[in-house]
C-alpha cells in the first residue's frame, strides 16, 4: 500500500523534526528503523501528526484522531510497533511475536519471524495495557483491537504512574463521551466544550533513574556528597545548616507588611490545624469485664518537611507544613528548601520557618534535599515523615524512600475543577480557572458547567486574562490552559457531581446556588471551595485549611496534609486473668482452625498456667473439636 507524493513529503518532514528533536524535548519524534519500507515510514509520519488534535503514546508518538478513524487496520499496523510491555516480553517472547506479526498480517504486511524478533530487540518498551488504552481512545476498533486488548488483560504489569484515565474518556476526535457512572447504571452524554488530549500515563524512566542514582551516591557518601550537589545543582557554597544570623538578615530583610501577611497565615493555618487535633481523641473501654482496650495519639519524633523555592517563592508552603507538624507535637522537625547561589533561601521562606516552629532549616533542594531529610544528614534527626510539595525529582525520591519513612503524598502538578451553574459569573470564572494554570504549563484545569453560556463566554475571555500576566506566569498558564484544560457542559447537577467525583480534582470550586447540596454530595476532592466569596487562591495562602493536597486522582482515596499526618493513631489493650481465660480459648481455636500452631499455644500456656484443674476445648488443626 503506497501513500504517494502525500508519503513522501511526510517522510522528509519526518526525518527533519526526527534530525531537530532535543533529548528530553516532548515534540515529534519518529522511531523508523530501517526494518521500515519507505510507506510504513511515510504511514508512521501521518501518524505522527504533532501535538494538536492528537492521542499522546509514551514514547511521543502521536496517534491522530481523525486519520485513526479513517484508516483503523493502518493505525493497527503502525502502532502496534510501539506496544512494548518488558515484563510480559520477558515472560513470552514467542507469544509476543506471534501477536505483533499477527498485527501486521492484520494491516496487510508481511513480515519474517525473523524481522519481527529484530524488531522486538531494536524497540523501546512500555507499558502495554496504558498505551493500549490510549490507542482505542484514539482510534476506531479495528480487528486487530480484540487481540491487543486480551493481550493487555493477560499482562498483569502493576498501573504506571501519572494522571488517571478517567472512565468514559474519548479521544480527541469526539465531541462528546459516553459515561458510565461507577454507582448507579445509569447512561449520561456529557459535551466538551474544550477537550484536552487524554493524559499519558507512562513511567518517567529517566526521573526514576537518576533519582535512585543519587540516593544511592547520597546514602553512601553523606553530607560530602550532599554539599557536592549543593553546588552543582544550586550553585550554593555557603552553610548547609541555616544559623541564627542568617535568620535575623531575613527577618530584616522584609518589610512590617509582609511579616504580618506571613504572620496572619500562619494564625490561620495552626487554628484550623489546632480543631483537627481536638478533633481527635484518645480513649480506653471495657469491651468485656476484664478486658480493657484503648487508643493513643503519639506524634510523630522527627518531621522533614521540604519547601520548593523554584519559579515561585512558596512561603505559605513553609507554614503549611511546619505551622502544622508544630501543632501536631513534632518534637524535631526538620525542613529544607533551596538555596539559590550567593543569595540562599529566600527571606519570606526563611520567616515563615522559623515563625513556624522549625528546629533546623538545611539550605538544600532536590533530591539531596529529600534525602538529607530521610537519612538525617546534618541534623542527626533521620526524618520518621517527610512532607511537602517538590519538582517531579522531589515526588521521586519521596515515592522510593516511603517505607523507609513515611510521607504525605506523591504530588503531581496542580490541578483544579470549577464547577459553574447559569448565575456564576464568567469574568470570576475564567479569572479563578487561569490563576490555577500559573502554577506550571503541565497543570490542568477544568470548568464543569450546566450553562454553555457560562463555558462559551469563559472560552472568549481566556486569552485576553492569560495576555494581561506578568510574562513567567503568562508562560505557564498558556500553556497549560492549551493542553491540559477542558470545559465540559453537563445537562443536570447530578451529572455534573459525577464527572467531578470521577476527575478527583485536587482543589474543587462551585459556583452555583445551593452551596449546601454541593456540600452533601460532593465526594471527591482534595479540598472545597464553596461560593464566589472564596477561591483557591485563599486556601493556596492563608484562609486556613491546608494547601498540601492529592492530586492525579488521589481524592478518591486520601485527603491533605493535616494535623493527623504527624500523629500515630496507636492501640493497646490490657487484662485480667478472668478475661483472658475467655480470650485464650477463642484465639487458640481460631489459631488452629488457620493453621498457626504458634499462635494457638501461647493462649494454651497462659490457660495451663493460670487454670491448671481446668480441662479447655482449644481445638485441632485445620478445624473445632467435635
Amino acid at each position: 500500500m503506497h501513500f504517494g507524493a502525500e508519503a513522501q513529503t511526510g517522510l522528509t518532514t519526518a526525518q527533519a523534526a526526527w534530525r531537530n528533536t532535543r533529548p528530553g524535548r516532548a515534540s515529534l519524534r519518529l522511531w523508523a528503523p530501517s526494518t521500515y519500507t519507505v510507506e510504513e515510514k511515510a504511514g508512521a509520519k501521518l501518524l505522527c501528526s504533532g501535538r494538536d488534535a492528537g492521542v499522546m503514546v509514551p514514547g511521543n508518538l502521536v496517534v491522530r484522531g481523525e486519520w485513526a478513524k479513517e484508516n483503523p487496520q493502518l493505525t493497527a499496523k503502525f502502532l502496534a510497533v510501539y506496544l512494548r510491555a518488558q515484563r510480559w516480553l520477558t515472560a513470552k517472547r514467542k507469544d509476543a511475536v506471534a501477536m505483533m506479526k499477527k498485527h501486521y498480517e492484520t494491516g496487510g504486511v508481511n513480515i519474517s519471524e525473523a524481522a519481527m524478533n529484530k524488531e522486538f530487540d531494536l524497540r523501546p518498551t512500555f507499558d502495554l495495557a496504558t498505551d493500549l488504552a490510549i490507542f482505542n481512545r484514539g482510534a476506531q476498533a479495528s480487528k486487530a483491537d480484540g487481540t491487543m486488548n486480551t493481550v493487555a488483560a493477560a499482562d498483569a504489569a502493576p498501573p504506571s504512574r501519572g494522571r488517571r484515565q478517567r472512565p468514559g474518556e474519548a479521544g480527541p476526535a469526539a465531541a462528546a463521551w459516553p459515561m458510565h457512572s461507577s454507582s448507579k447504571d445509569e447512561h449520561m452524554t456529557i459535551q466538551y466544550l474544550k477537550k484536552a488530549a487524554p493524559p499519558v500515563q507512562a513511567i518517567d524512566t529517566a526521573t526514576a533513574d537518576t533519582v535512585r542514582r543519587m540516593l544511592i551516591e547520597i546514602e553512601s557518601g553523606g553530607e560530602a556528597k550532599v554539599k557536592e550537589l549543593a553546588r552543582q545543582f544550586d550553585g550554593w557554597h555557603g552553610d548547609i545548616v541555616v544559623g541564627e544570623a542568617t535568620f535575623a538578615k531575613a527577618e530584616k530583610a522584609l518589610s512590617e507588611g509582609t511579616k504580618a501577611d506571613i504572620r496572619f497565615a500562619r494564625d490561620r493555618v495552626q487554628d484550623f490545624a489546632r480543631r483537627q487535633r481536638d478533633s481527635m481523641h484518645e480513649f480506653k473501654a471495657e469491651l468485656l469485664p476484664g478486658l480493657i482496650a484503648g487508643q493513643r495519639l503519639i506524634p510523630c519524633n522527627t518531621a522533614g518537611c521540604y519547601v520548593p523555592g523554584g519559579r515561585y517563592a512558596h512561603a505559605a508552603s513553609a507554614i503549611m507544613s511546619v505551622g502544622t507538624a508544630s501543632v501536631a507535637g513534632v518534637k524535631n522537625i526538620v525542613a529544607a528548601s533551596p538555596a539559590h547561589k550567593d543569595e540562599g533561601i529566600n527571606p519570606a521562606i526563611l520567616y515563615a520557618m522559623k515563625l513556624c516552629g522549625a528546629h533546623t532549616v538545611l539550605a538544600l533542594g532536590g533530591v539531596q534535599a529529600v534525602a538529607a531529610l530521610a537519612y538525617g544528614l546534618f541534623s542527626g534527626k533521620p526524618a520518621d515523615i517527610i512532607v511537602g510539595p517538590g519538582n517531579r525529582f522531589v515526588a521521586e525520591a519521596k515515592r522510593m524512600l516511603f517505607g523507609r519513612v513515611g510521607i504525605d503524598v506523591v504530588a503531581g502538578p496542580t490541578e483544579s475543577a470549577i464547577i459553574a451553574d447559569e448565575n456564576a459569573d464568567p469574568a470570576i470564572v475564567t479569572a479563578d480557572l487561569i490563576g490555577q494554570a500559573e502554577h506550571g504549563p503541565d497543570s490542568p484545569v477544568w470548568l464543569i458547567t450546566t450553562s454553555r453560556a457560562v463555558g462559551e463566554k469563559v472560552l472568549a475571555l481566556v486569552p485576553s486574562v492569560i495576555a494581561a500576566l506578568p510574562d513567567v506566569a503568562r508562560a505557564a498558564a498558556s500553556a497549560a490552559w492549551r493542553d491540559y484544560a477542558e470545559v465540559i457542559l453537563c445537562s443536570t447537577r447530578e451529572e455534573v457531581v459525577r464527572v467531578s467525583d470521577e476527575y478527583a480534582s485536587e482543589h474543587l470550586q462551585v459556583l452555583a446556588s445551593d452551596l449546601d447540596w454541593w456540600l452533601d454530595n460532593l465526594t471527591n476532592y482534595g479540598s472545597l471551595f464553596l461560593g464566589e466569596e472564596t477561591t483557591v487562591a485563599y486556601g493556596d495562602k492563608c484562609s486556613g485549611p491546608n494547601h498540601i493536597l492529592p492530586t492525579q486522582g488521589a481524592a478518591r482515596y486520601s485527603g491533605g496534609l493535616s494535623v493527623g499526618k504527624f500523629i500515630k493513631t496507636v492501640t493497646w489493650q490490657r487484662l485480667t486473668r478472668d478475661a483472658s481465660r475467655t480470650v485464650g480459648q477463642v484465639a487458640a481455636r481460631i489459631s488452629r482452625l488457620e493453621g498457626m500452631e504458634g499462635h494457638a499455644r501461647t493462649g494454651d500456656v497462659r490457660l495451663h498456667k493460670y487454670y491448671p484443674d481446668e480441662k479447655f476445648e482449644l481445638g485441632t488443626l485445620g478445624g473445632h473439636q467435635r
